[in-house]
Parts: C-alpha cells; structure tokens; sequence
C-alpha cells in the first residue's frame, strides 16, 4: 500500500479480475492475530457462472447454460434450481424477488422457491427497488433498441425509451435512472421515465451510484456527478482504466497493476495498492479435508463449463452434502498476481474490507493459472489475507466475492462455486 504522495509503484504485475466488497480481517504482517481464510464448501453448477447474489441466507448463481441456482449460505447444500434460456445473467436481487436475464427475455424469480412471479421481454440493464429496466429491440437492426421499465414486483411496464446505438450499461441510483451511452450519459426519473438531465461524455466503463451521486470515468479522470442534476462534484486523477466499484464510503478503480480508493464525497484519494505486494504473506487456505461439496448435476448435464452456446439442461436438484468429488482445491498464497486488468464490479461492503479477485502465476506451472482471493483494509489498504484457488476454466469466468451472513461467496474457478470464511489467531 502507497499513500497518494509515495513514489510510483512498480508495474510489474498486473491486476486482473478486480471485484470489490466487504470481509472482515486482521492485517497481514501487522501486530494484530493473523487472519486465516479457508474454502468451508463449494459447489459446481450447470455450466460456468455469470453472476452471484445473496439474499434471505440463500447464494443465488446464474449460469452460462441458463441454471439459475439457490445454495444454502452455511451449508451450500442445493436448495433450489430454474431453468432459462441459454443463459442465466446479472442475477440480481430486489426485494424478495431475484431478477435474471437470458439471452431474449428478463424473468422474477422468487426467492425463497424459485418459481416465476413474471416474465418479460428484453435483456436485463438494472435492477432496484424504483424499477427493472431491460432493452429489446424493435427492428432487425442491432442497433434499433427500446429501453422498457417494469413494476419489480408485477412486471407490469411502465414507461419505454427509444435508443439507438449500441446497448447502454446502466446505474440506479433512488429514484433515478443512468443510461450510458458511447459519447453521453441520459438520467431519467425510473418511476415515470420523465427526462432529468443528459451530458456529454466520453467512452469508458459503466458507471456506478450510490446516495446523491452517480461516478463515472469521462476524458479519462474520475468524475463525480450530483444524480439529481447532472453537476460535476470533483474530478480526480488517477488509475482509472477499469470498472468502478463503491464498497461503503469508498470509489475503487482499477489501472494497470494497481487498485485505488478515494473518499466518495470528497474525490481525494485515500489510498493505492500494487500487485507487487500480493505475495506478502496472506493465508494459504485450507485444504480439501472437511470441504463439504455438491454438484448441480443429475448426470444427464455436461456440467464442463460451457460458453453458453449450447441449451442447458435440467440443473436438477443436486446437493450439498455430496456429489462431485473433483473441482478446485486451495493452494499456497506465494505465487505472483499477472494478466491484464479486465472486471471490476460493485458489490456491498461488510466490516471495512475491500475484497478482489486477482490472476495469479504459480511456478511451476503445475496446474495452469490460479485466482487469488485478497482482501484489504478499507481505510489503509493494507493486506489482511490472501487464498488462491485453481482456475480450470478455459473461458476465465469468473463472479463474486458477494457477502453473505456467515462470510463471502465466489465463483473463481468457470463453474464453481466457493464459500469461503475467515477466523483470527495464530
């Protein structure tokens, strides 16, 4: 960890996979008892994970090969499962109801069995309280979209938004709806559709909301926006090259080798972390023994870890407490943070933590890459503890960590899913 006035940092690791939560934890090297962080249970699904969420002590999973999972938190075991088409994207959680989309069409599931409350058409842009906002087409061209926003709780559509040009990435923020574009961002109030601001901006990743304001990166600084107006708050400098995340207080990004944190409200920087201090220490996990594991499996699935060509099968009811007995092990916390930066993803904060997910080189090269799991210190950066854990997936996919009641979920390794807990002494 650097404070914003230390010298640059060497670039010669490379951060990959960045996402962003809360953990609780001690600092690793420091004069508080070591953090341990090991794998409690861990489950494979149908096909490789999109996307995670956790409500109600359920892991709620989407899959490439459209499955749509429920895991008990504690235990893992399979609670229940629906199946989409194709695929299972950007579950997300509103109310209790969890919103998912497949490649035509955006479904509320109930939470608690997973049966369907409604169905509608369109692929899923962002999900709230205010409004479920999806976008269809109305042409044969790609570019020909219509932005539809739905009751969360009826599917009923409430208003709808011509948008040409290719698909916006999306934010809510309380009552209010941000639509980025290539070259603008559009604010509309998510209740009623009726136009509140629009501004000029240049291309970058999706932005984030949180409370009053809405951060995005434009002309290649972090830029903060008053949600309600459009205003520029603060503008700061920095590594802003890939997505943004809001755990708490906190705007992380991610640049390079680097991860930084500025204070929300203000845009001062609060801290930047290497890559090149990955390898101080941390946990190395716990083994295989006592790891419960279940599989989503019935034996009638491929459950390898497909790209979501294919039609998924039946997720059917699998289980917790058995099943497969191959897939992720843990391994040591040594080994090198590589490859280039590519996800950062906003998650909620836990007990002054910043948790992310990192590509990671283990000489020799035994088993093909690994991810490691670390977590930070909130207000100083500093390293608390680190687990890697394989990564068979050809495709690299990855979700998580999301916090759950009794410790952090991730989906490190293409199709499984990992519960992993911290404990604190030597």
């Amino acid at each position: 960890m650097t404070s914003p006035t230390s010298p640059r940092l060497s670039r010669r690791a490379v951060l990959a996979g960045l996402v962003v939560l809360g953990l609780g934890g001690c600092a690793v090297g420091s004069r508080e008892p070591p953090v341990r962080a090991r794998v409690v249970w861990r489950f494979q699904a149908v096909g490789d994970v999109l996307g995670l969420a956790s409500a109600s002590g359920l892991v709620l999973a989407g899959t490439s090969r459209g499955a749509v999972h429920a895991l008990d938190a504690a235990t893992g075991s399979h609670e229940w499962a629906e199946s989409l088409l194709l695929r299972a994207a950007r579950p997300t959680v509103v109310g209790t109801l969890l919103a998912a989309s497949d490649t035509t069409d955006t479904y509320g599931l109930r939470i608690a069995t997973g049966r369907r409350a409604w169905q509608v058409s369109g692929t899923l842009l962002a999900a709230g309280e205010a409004a479920i906002v999806v976008r269809s087409r109305w042409s044969e061209s790609p570019e020909a979209g219509i932005l539809t926003a739905h009751d969360p709780e009826t599917g009923e559509a409430r208003w709808t938004l011509p948008w040409s040009g290719s698909a916006p990435t999306a934010a809510l923020s309380g009552d209010a709806v941000h639509l980025r574009g290539t070259d603008r961002i559009v604010t509309v109030a998510a209740r009623t559709g009726a136009p509140l601001w629009e501004r000029r901006v240049t291309a970058g990743p999706p932005p984030v909301a949180g409370g009053a304001s809405v951060i995005l990166v434009d002309d290649g600084a972090l830029t903060c926006l008053d949600a309600r107006t459009g205003v520029v708050s603060w503008r700061a400098a920095g590594p802003v090259a890939g997505l943004l995340s809001m755990p708490g207080t906190l705007v992380c990004a991610a640049g390079g080798d680097r991860i930084a944190a500025w204070h929300a409200t203000t845009g001062e920087e609060a801290w930047t972390w290497s890559a090149d201090e990955a390898g101080a220490g941390g946990s190395a996990g716990g083994g295989p023994a006592g790891v419960r594991q279940g599989s989503g499996s019935t034996g009638g699935a491929d459950d390898s870890g497909s790209d979501g060509d294919g039609a998924g099968g039946d997720p059917g009811p699998g289980g917790g407490d058995g099943g497969s007995t191959g897939g992720p092990d843990t391994g040591s916390g040594a080994a090198a943070v590589t490859g280039p930066a590519r996800d950062l993803r906003p998650a909620a904060p836990a007990d002054g933590t910043v948790v992310l997910t990192a590509d990671v080189t283990v000489p020799p090269a035994t088993d093909g890459r690994r991810v490691a799991v670390l977590a930070l210190d909130a207000r100083s950066g500093d390293l608390r503890w680190r687990l890697d854990l394989p990564d068979p997936s050809p495709s690299g996919a990855r979700a998580g960590p999301v916090a759950t009641g009794t410790g952090l979920v991730v989906a490190a390794s293409g199709s499984w899913i990992c519960a992993i807990s911290t404990t604190t002494g030597p």
